[in-house]
């Protein structure tokens, strides 16, 4: 197994900040690609004017927004 090998190879330490780093990378663009579905689909609740849409979707791209900034830190 491919984890297997890298870990004997690193070390446990290093494997675990490798893992670690991956498991940041694959949040960045987690957070990346939802913050861009709200956008869009803040746009269309605009163009329909459906206001209860727009707030939920507004706190929720803050709450995502928030968290990327931390990931970023």
């Amino acid at each position: 197994m491919k984890a297997e090998h890298e870990f004997s190879s690193l070390g446990e330490d290093d494997f675990i900040r490798d893992l670690q780093q991956t498991i940041a990378e694959v949040r960045l663009l987690y957070y990346t690609r939802e913050l861009t579905k709200i956008a869009e689909q803040m746009s269309e609740a605009e163009s329909k004017g459906d206001e209860s849409a727009m707030t939920r979707l507004s706190t929720r791209h803050s709450e995502l927004s928030e968290k990327l900034a931390h990931l970023q830190e």
